[in-house]
């Protein structure tokens, strides 16, 4: 029981617990409904993650967002000739 009210054990406690917390917070990541998370575990992929909240290992695990919406492009049109000779626009 002496040992809960040593002057050293209060703030390691104390010190500890926010450390964890910090840590704690800090692993949840949140994918929009658009985008999925790659798991990559030590380098090696894991697997996909989302859309939502998920929880990543700190320090362990690395998470890179992949956007899943389709982006279009305007292109100049180009002029072509057809296998009978037909110049296309």
């Amino acid at each position: 029981m002496q040992d809960l009210f040593n002057p050293w054990v209060h703030p390691l406690l104390t010190a500890l617990t926010t450390v964890a917390i910090v840590i704690l917070l800090g692993s949840i990541r949140m994918a929009q409904e658009y985008q999925r998370a790659v798991i990559f575990l030590l380098g090696r992929v894991v697997g996909t993650r989302g859309p939502g909240p998920f929880l990543k290992l700190p320090f362990i695990e690395r998470a890179v967002f992949v956007d899943l919406r389709t982006i279009t492009t305007q292109l100049e049109t180009q002029e072509t000739v057809t296998s009978d000779g037909v110049p296309v626009m």
